[in-house]
């Protein structure tokens, strides 16, 4: 007899359930929980991220799909976002995203195809040490100011272990919050050595007329691989699939905020077998498990 009653309450708790649920979360994609594409912020380019909002405008018509971008200081704070599911997709060098891959928080998207690049950064360190070769570095101290970046970590360390040193029994490492701070460091004496962009120390130098006499250049260094736009796991096979297929796509004139900033000229659809070449560079030196 209380039969119906009792169907009535079931339908009204199961009716609130799926309200609350869908107000609760809404589909990525939406205006409303949009896809995060997060960037390391390239230097000297302050509208970078709104260049790039205007840019990917076809790819959200093309996909139907709202994006958003947000960029950070250094690959660490991208990988940091990777592993709490904040950012959805991200831009990140062939070496940094073999380290989330095995994180289990990055799975392959696409590869950026670039322009020819030159040396981009150098390993710099203190004048007086005069360091004649990998030997000398052997209990000096290390600046790092992005233990995730191709550039600032993993490719000086792939070098050291190419040379015979084990980065992590033979140099002590200072971790610093920016490239300044890596030339600050060994300006005064509490790091030795480092990595800076090619035209950091002429740059700097304005408020150090000393720093070049100080802190010398020792070896150009070049990112290993190319730069590459991957997925945070969570995200939909379908999403992934459109988006993809819309960024490969993209005009010329749609990519000139990523040529200016990175140097890409177009994206091309990859998959993760195409790392495994990287993987196995990290693994035969030892630092495939980083911090």
């Amino acid at each position: 007899m209380n039969r119906p009653i009792i169907t009535t309450l079931l339908f009204a708790l199961v009716a609130f359930s799926v309200s609350a649920g869908g107000a609760g979360e809404e589909a990525l994609g939406s205006e409303e929980r949009p896809i995060v594409w997060a960037f390391v912020a390239p230097p000297d380019y302050p509208g970078f991220a709104e260049d790039v909002r205007q840019a990917i405008v076809p790819v959200e018509l093309s996909a139907g799909y709202t994006m958003t971008v947000q960029l950070f200081d250094t690959y660490a704070e991208i990988i940091e976002r990777l592993d709490r599911g904040a950012v959805h997709m991200a831009a990140l060098p062939s070496l940094t995203y073999v380290v989330a891959s095995q994180r289990g928080t990055a799975e392959a998207g696409l590869i950026a195809e670039q322009e020819p690049r030159t040396f981009d950064a150098e390993i710099v360190a203190r004048a007086e040490l005069e360091i004649a070769g990998p030997g000398s570095i052997v209990g000096l101290t290390y600046a790092r100011h992005d233990p995730y970046s191709s550039v600032d970590w993993l490719a000086p360390q792939i070098m050291m272990a190419a040379a015979g040193i084990d980065p992590a029994a033979d140099i002590a490492v200072l971790d610093v919050a920016s490239e300044q701070e890596v030339l600050n460091a060994i300006y005064e004496g509490r790091a030795d050595l480092g990595v800076a962009r090619i035209d950091a120390l002429d740059r700097y130098a304005e408020s150090r007329p000393d720093l070049k006499r100080r802190v010398t250049s020792l070896v150009l260094i070049e990112s290993i691989g190319a730069d590459g736009v991957h997925f945070h796991p969570s995200v939909d096979e379908a999403i992934r699939k459109a988006v993809v297929a819309s960024l490969e796509e993209m005009s010329e004139d749609a990519m000139k905020p990523f040529t200016r900033a990175y140097g890409w000229t177009r994206f091309l659809r990859a998959d993760d077998s195409d790392f495994d070449a990287y993987r196995v560079l990290l693994r035969s030196v030892g630092l495939l498990d980083l911090p």
